[in-house]
């Protein structure tokens, strides 16, 4: 009778925790779900070519603590705007450039050539926007006083430092 007793609590046990185990495991997938998520809207939001993506992200951090004139501060802004224009043109082109591929793949027969002519329409396409970069970048240069250079120069070191100690910080923690 004990033994009886004794095998009905174990399965009783094993019965709790396979449940448990499962919540906790549902639990888990949840916030991976969740996380991802927010994760993939943030990377989605500062790539978006309404912000005008990383570099629009970096000219704004860079020249907001540079004591800009008002004249400056206008041309700095029509930068901005040129940027932004820019990068809401060529979403179209981006789109564009993801259908071929798609449709490319799905045809009964992908072959190299196709996959060449569509990388070497995106590499285009990177290049012309390198060069349109460098432009802009010039002309953000040209904007500023030898000061101002020299300021935005030590504001990339220092974010250069942050960055770097950010990176070693996280190789710390996963080791």
């Amino acid at each position: 009778m004990n033994e009886v007793t004794n095998q009905n609590e174990t399965a009783k046990t094993a019965k709790k925790w396979s449940v448990g185990k499962k919540v906790f495991l549902t639990l888990l997938t949840a916030v991976f779900i969740v996380v991802g998520a927010a994760g993939f809207s943030f990377a989605n939001k500062m790539m978006h070519p309404r912000n005008g993506g990383p570099l629009m992200m970096m000219l704004d951090k860079i020249s907001n603590d540079l004591n800009l004139s008002a004249d400056q501060k206008t041309q700095v802004q029509a930068i901005k705007d040129e940027i932004k224009q820019k990068m809401e043109s060529r979403k179209k082109d981006h789109q564009s450039g993801m259908s071929d591929f798609e449709n490319a793949f799905k045809q009964d027969k992908l072959d190299k050539e196709t996959l060449k002519t569509i990388e070497q329409k995106h590499e285009s396409d990177r290049q012309e926007m390198k060069e349109f970069f460098m432009d802009e970048l010039v002309k953000f240069h040209d904007i500023l006083t030898p000061d101002q250079r020299t300021q935005v120069v030590q504001k990339m070191e220092d974010m250069k430092k942050d960055h770097k100690w950010n990176k070693d910080k996280d190789k710390m923690q996963n080791n």
